[in-house]
């Protein structure tokens, strides 16, 4: 059954479809009516980005660096995306499918935010963590995305990920190598964000976006657009921004930032623009740094006669150390376990999941 327009409603409040059944526990709410099929293909406009630093930091892909990344991908000759935290680009894979017969791109999203499972089917979305490797909706989850990387032998996929700003790197390259173990089983542009408010494009960001694309797709392969600032560096043999200038020293476009770096002959290598080199502390630095110098002495308790390896109050230091991890950690979790309880669908209730599920079929049949 499928609901018609003037019954389509989205509770803001809560951030969720509502059947007419759900009407009346939501009259209070800031309630959203007439949803259209527009605003059903675009759910991450229809969301409230989870923004809070401390358990969510959800930043989306501006629709330009999207769109680069769908012409690039087709271009390459990709036939299936696996979306790993990147619902923007996951949106506008579906929606070039919808709207170009031609096109034969399809893509696969797996996001650790539950609420996209109310606007896309089973096979098109997995409530899933990137830091663990773990599908929340168990094995059943699992093979539709084993299903999805082995399709056609495992031939012409790729995956493209977004990792959350400060996440640590050695688990997410652990879940990289299972992802990459189970499509084995069958067989730098930069990068803006519509939410962020440093790295956006244009005059509205504060800063151009330090973020950047790694792949191990060739970089040559990679055509960046010239008319927003990139050149081919025939040396390096990929695209850098124009004002990156290739130094003869280093052998390599060095620029990290898209900003002219000056070479230092004293530390032998290419350092930002603003930076000069400090005698005091024999590298370079910004002009107004500390210098501070080598520290001598222990690190415990200050006194200049030992160090910190020999210092007699060092096991009273390590359980302070300790006490001190193990209250962060209570403190951690508490937080969590609040997040968990204010979250308007629990991913534990299996009768929740099967309204989640419940809504997106019966929206999405229209």
């Amino acid at each position: 059954m499928e609901l018609p327009l003037s019954q389509r409603r989205f509770c803001q409040r809560c951030q969720q479809l509502l059947l007419p059944g759900d009407w009346e526990k939501h009259h209070e709410h800031q309630v959203v009516g007439d949803i259209s099929i527009t605003q059903l293909k675009r759910p991450s406009q229809l969301l409230y980005p989870l923004e809070n630093k401390k358990t969510n930091a959800q930043y989306l892909f501006a629709d330009r660096s999207c769109q680069f990344l769908v012409d690039l991908l087709s271009n390459l000759g990709f036939r299936r995306v696996l979306c790993v935290g990147t619902p923007r680009l996951h949106e506008l894979i579906r929606l070039k499918a919808s709207g170009d017969k031609k096109s034969n791109i399809k893509s696969l999203l797996l996001d650790i935010d539950f609420r996209y499972s109310q606007f896309y089917m089973e096979d098109s979305f997995c409530h899933y963590n990137m830091f663990n490797h773990h599908f929340f909706d168990g094995k059943a989850a699992l093979e539709i995305c084993r299903t999805f990387l082995q399709e056609d032998k495992g031939d012409g996929v790729i995956m493209v990920t977004d990792p959350p700003f400060g996440g640590l790197v050695e688990p997410l390259a652990v879940t990289f190598k299972k992802l990459i173990a189970m499509w084995k089983e069958g067989q730098s542009q930069g990068v803006d964000y519509d939410n962020h408010a440093l790295y956006k494009h244009g005059k509205t960001g504060r800063k151009q976006s330090p973020v950047r694309i790694f792949t191990n797709i060739p970089p040559n392969k990679i055509i960046l657009p010239i008319e927003e600032g990139y050149r081919f560096c025939p040396l390096c043999q990929r695209y850098v921004s124009l004002e990156n200038q290739h130094c003869e020293h280093c052998n390599s476009c060095t620029s990290k930032d898209g900003r002219k770096w000056n070479h230092c002959f004293l530390c032998k290598k290419c350092v930002k623009p603003s930076w000069i080199h400090c005698s005091i502390c024999s590298c370079c630095a910004l002009p107004d740094h500390s210098c501070k110098g080598p520290k001598d002495g222990c690190f415990i308790c200050g006194e200049l006669d030992h160090k910190r390896s020999t210092c007699s109050n060092i096991s009273a230091s390590k359980k302070v150390n300790k006490a001190v991890r193990k209250q962060k950690q209570r403190r951690s979790n508490k937080m969590k376990m609040e997040a968990t309880k204010g979250q308007f669908m629990n991913h534990t209730s299996v009768t929740r999941k099967k309204k989640r599920r419940e809504r997106a079929h019966q929206y999405l049949c229209s």
